[in-house]
Order: structure tokens, then C-alpha cells, then sequence
């Protein structure tokens, strides 16, 4: 499989109980005609998706699948949290694969093809192109979704919607976020096996990994050229493909001129955050 630079696979995940679900997911996918592949987290749904002729990728070790007594693996905190680590470490494996991904989850049904969106098509949305990672959030209102509230990310992220460049900044998240739930399924064994666990699951830890790593003193918008010119410095050493570098040229220079022409649309250009984040055994930081 080979997609066009900046185009997105769509990933789903889930286990055979959901089966229904996930088959009218990839129908609205398929109607759309985009690339996408379900990631099974039981021998069960591989099945089910080769029958049913769904693109379905599972791992090859036995114990990296998810089994539990329960319906639904979200009643179980073991295997939810299971789950998570799957999910993530197949994001790792297409991310290295040179593979961008788009994962949602499956209450969330593909309409329109998200493309213009994620690929700078739409002037509003034209720096997340180049973004390593674009989340949503659980942002209630308009008023948090501007600049000054950095368009949500200072509320609850929401992994329900995610979007990883094949980056190595994509990588170290991931990397971490893996890490991060496996120390936590050390708590969880300790529980006892008829407790319900409901306080956290892997966007807990997505949103600790993120607000854990440091904010760069980098803004493409702020007043302060300093800050400007490092965040163009960040996104220049991370944009090499010279289809990707002209875009991106192409994106700064509106962004600057609409700055500096005080024009309304400025304030409707979803900005970027950067942050810079370790990766194991004090390895260099990672710029995302």
C-alpha cells in the first residue's frame, strides 16, 4: 500500500463483540473510498474481518491479543487498559512503517473525506499539516477553541480522534504513552477481579505524557519574533520532503502576512503548540 504524501490511513480497533460496529464504520470508509485497515485485538475480529473482506492486521505473538470474562473490554480495566497498549504499539508500527495515521474511534463516523483538512487544503487548518500530532478535545464551547486557550489542549485531549505523523516526534509520544500504561497495569493487577475501574485508560496517560514534556518558548503567531522564528526553525528541520517544504513555505508566508495586515482571519488559524519530550535512558529531547 503506497499513499500520496500527507494522506493519512485511516485506522479502527476493536475486539469481535463489536463486530456490528465496525462493520459500519469501514462502510461509510469504503463509501468515502479511503485506505484504511481495522487492527483486531483478538484472533476473533481477524476472523471475522477476513470474512467479511475488512483489511484487519493483528500481531503475530499469542499473548498480544486482549481476553476477558466481560462483554466489552471497557468493563474490564485489565484488558481495557490491554487495549490501549495494543492500539498504541500498532500506531508505532505503521508511524515506523512510513505510514501517517488517522485513528478514531468507532462512534466516530467518517462523513466527508478528512483530507483537506489534515492536509493544509483548508486555510483555516493549514498549520496541521505539518503537526506531529493533532488531537481533539473535549472542549464544550467556542470560547476555549482559540489561540489564548490553546485551542483546547488545556482541557481534557480526546484520543477518540488522532492524528500521528510518521515523524520521529509521533514515535517518542508514542514510545512513552506505551510506557506509561504498562507502569500503570502494574496498579491495576493488584485490583481485585470483580472491581470496576473507571478513573483512567490510555487517554489518561496520553494527556500525562503530553503536559509532562516541555513547552518550547515557539509560537508561529506570537508577537515576539524570537518565538516566531524558532517555531518556523522547528518545523523547517522537521519538513524535508520538498513537496512538504514548498507547502510549508507556502502556509508560513500566509500566516505572516495575514499577521502582519492585522487581517481577521489570523485569529481563525489553528495554531501550533511545540514541546520537547525525552525518550528512554536519557536519550537526546525530541522536538514535536
Amino acid at each position: 500500500l503506497e499513499l500520496p504524501i500527507g494522506q493519512p490511513l485511516l485506522l479502527v480497533f476493536g475486539g469481535a463483540s463489536v463486530n456490528d460496529m465496525l462493520r459500519n464504520w469501514a462502510m461509510h470508509v469504503q463509501r468515502l473510498h479511503i485506505a484504511y485497515v481495522v487492527t483486531c485485538m483478538d484472533e476473533k475480529l481477524f476472523q471475522l474481518a477476513d470474512s467479511y473482506q475488512l483489511p484487519g492486521v493483528i500481531f503475530d505473538e499469542r499473548n498480544d491479543v486482549v481476553t476477558t470474562r466481560w462483554k466489552y473490554f471497557r468493563m474490564d480495566p485489565k484488558a481495557f487498559m490491554t487495549m490501549g497498549i495494543l492500539k498504541v504499539r500498532f500506531f508505532v508500527a505503521f508511524l515506523r512503517s512510513g505510514f501517517d495515521i488517522l485513528c478514531a474511534d468507532l462512534d466516530v463516523i467518517w462523513l466527508q473525506d478528512p483530507y483537506p483538512w489534515v492536509s493544509g487544503a483548508v486555510e483555516a487548518s493549514a498549520l496541521l499539516a505539518f503537526a506531529d500530532i493533532v488531537v481533539s478535545s473535549d472542549v464544550t464551547h467556542g470560547g476555549a477553541d482559540v489561540d489564548q486557550h490553546l485551542w483546547g489542549m488545556g482541557q481534557e485531549m480526546n484520543t477518540g480522534m488522532l492524528l500521528l505523523r510518521s515523524s520521529e516526534g509521533a514515535v517518542k509520544v508514542c514510545e512513552a504513552w506505551v510506557e506509561r500504561m504498562k507502569l500503570e497495569m502494574v496498579s491495576i493487577s493488584k485490583l481485585p477481579s470483580n472491581m470496576l475501574q473507571w478513573w483512567s485508560n490510555d487517554q489518561t496517560f496520553f494527556n500525562e505524557v503530553i503536559h509532562r514534556s516541555l513547552k518550547l518558548q515557539a509560537d508561529l503567531k506570537s508577537v515576539r519574533a524570537t518565538e516566531r522564528e524558532m517555531a518556523t526553525t522547528v518545523l523547517r528541520t522537521h519538513t524535508l520532503h520538498p513537496a512538504r517544504r514548498a507547502l510549508l513555505d507556502k502556509s508560513l508566508r500566509n500566516v505572516e502576512d495575514l499577521r502582519v495586515s492585522a487581517s481577521a482571519k489570523f485569529s481563525t488559524i489553528r495554531n501550533l503548540v511545540f514541546r520537547s519530550i525525552r525518550g528512554k535512558d536519557g536519550e537526546n529531547p525530541t522536538r514535536y
